[in-house]
């Protein structure tokens, strides 16, 4: 049975201990083990798995999928390939229709069986659904912050960090910008028509600059 590998790490991931070694002598063994004829071991190093169509490893690997060259895919991770639930059934399906298995060797993972198949689907929501409760609990945090004025981040416009390094207060120049711009949007001026405004007046933005529709959009987006 002919095979490509995919092995994936970005930067953070590295330093987590998911490096391409790791990624490629966990393949190896695997495709040894099970009688696999490992064709290529395709690689995006120091690359984040959000832009998955443009990878240029993904792209190669697709290569094989399209021209049905090879009889399976390996990689050592599910979330090497994919990030979310509804982009892994995708490929999946576009895998199936291709007549090539998809293998994982830390899920213990094989679509060539019905078993596989559903297990797949499982496992991929499961792993959606933990990302969503991290990304909730995030939001949570920034919120509470938010409400005490705290620093969670950003900075927003109109406000500065005391010396403490954590609370915010209020920046006297930026606060009379941002209490035009807010009353300039409610009129229903555009964001390029308020720029113009603050400009006219003699605003500048935090690094110095004149204002353009982009700085007012972001701006009003960030608002505290």
């Amino acid at each position: 049975m002919k095979v490509a590998a995919y092995g994936r790490f970005s930067c953070g991931e590295q330093a987590k201990g998911i490096s391409m070694e790791l990624q490629e002598s966990k393949i190896k063994a695997y495709c040894q083990l099970n009688d696999l004829e490992l064709i290529e071991m395709i690689k995006d190093e120091g690359v984040s798995g959000k832009e998955t169509k443009n990878r240029d490893g993904f792209k190669r690997l697709m290569e094989y999928v399209n021209n049905k060259t090879v009889d399976g895919i390996v990689t050592y991770r599910l979330d090497r390939l994919w990030r979310n639930t509804l982009e892994a059934l995708q490929y999946s399906k576009l895998f199936e229709k291709q007549g090539v298995a998809l293998m994982s060797i830390q899920e213990q993972l094989n679509t060539a069986s019905a078993v596989g198949k559903f297990y797949f689907t499982l496992i991929s929501s499961l792993a959606e659904l933990e990302r969503n409760i991290v990304s909730e609990r995030v939001t949570a945090t920034h919120q509470i912050k938010k409400e005490k004025r705290e620093r969670y981040g950003y900075i927003p416009f109109g406000y500065t960090v005391a010396a403490d390094g954590r609370q915010l207060i209020e920046d006297e120049t930026e606060q009379k910008a941002l209490r035009l711009i807010k009353r300039l949007r409610r009129q229903g001026h555009s964001y390029q028509e308020i720029a113009e405004e603050l400009n006219g007046k003699g605003y500048k933005t935090r690094k110095g600059h004149d204002f353009k529709k982009q700085n007012i959009f972001n701006v009003l987006n960030k608002a505290a």
